[in-house]
């Protein structure tokens, strides 16, 4: 005979929300980057993760014309992209990409979380980046540490 838990358990541990946090982080040596593809699957969610801004914004009026021509190789839905970095796009003259992410808000953030499972992390990483996705106690205040690109997840306090 098995034992059930009573019905009001489930509902107070659904009630409690999850035990955990998921972050993404880079485990090889170069640095944490998202692929093209993986931006533009946050763009197509309307993830409020990804920063849109006017290419004179994002270069300076100064690079105006240098920017348009690096970022001008055909990717996909109308969009372009550069030679070689990886996490920035560009369409009607808007530059898509991530503020900061290295922030851990990002690197938590449920929509890049849920990118990186649903595309597979290797698909989701740029051609620099291993990204993996661990579980933290979900209670843990917590800042991503590297050496030289290579990151763990660490729980914040004080240092001198």
């Amino acid at each position: 005979m098995t034992k059930r838990a009573p019905a009001g358990a489930k509902a107070r541990a659904a009630a409690r929300g999850p035990r955990t946090t998921k972050v993404a982080i880079n485990r090889c040596w170069g640095g944490f980057g998202i692929s093209n593809d993986a931006l533009l699957a946050l763009i197509a969610m309307k993830s409020k993760s990804v920063t849109a801004e006017p290419i004179s914004g994002y270069s300076g009026p100064e690079w105006l014309e240098q920017t348009r021509k690096e970022y001008s190789i055909p990717f996909k839905a109308g969009f372009t992209k550069h030679e070689y970095i990886d996490g920035v796009l560009v369409k009607d003259d808007i530059v898509y990409h991530i503020e900061n992410d290295n922030d851990p808000e990002f690197r938590a953030h449920p929509d890049l979380i849920s990118v990186i499972e649903r595309m597979g992390a290797k698909r989701a990483s740029s051609h620099l980046a291993e990204l993996v996705i661990v579980e933290i106690p979900s209670n843990v205040e917590f800042k991503i540490d590297d050496y030289d690109g290579m990151e763990k997840v660490c729980e914040a306090h004080r240092e001198w």
